[in-house]
């Protein structure tokens, strides 16, 4: 398995692994779903339809360019920048869209 690959195998599952069970605004029990283009290699979690919120919800997406992860965005109580680093993912290869390096 080459670099990217395996860059590509860490962030599906480091992704996905948020795609979990729980309750949105309204205390109503539902789940968050992981999405993929494996393609353009972009990876993301979405949450549904929340009535309390009035509307569905982006809760991640990341993105590899070259050898890098963007993490366009994140709102996770655990960020993924520092799941990713547990996983051995460098430092200098994880960019924080929107934010200075």
């Amino acid at each position: 398995m080459d670099r990217v690959t395996a860059l590509s195998e860490i962030v599906r599952q480091k992704v996905s692994s948020y795609a979990t069970e729980g309750y949105n605004m309204a205390g109503q029990h539902t789940r968050l779903y992981f999405v993929e283009n494996p393609q353009d290699q972009v990876f993301a979690v979405l949450g549904p339809y929340d009535p309390a919120d009035q509307k569905a919800d982006l809760v991640m997406m990341a993105r590899i360019v070259g050898e890098q992860v963007i993490i366009d965005f994140d709102k996770s109580s655990k960020p993924l920048v520092s799941a990713l680093k547990r996983a051995g993912v460098a430092d200098d290869q994880i960019v924080l869209a929107g934010q200075d390096e």
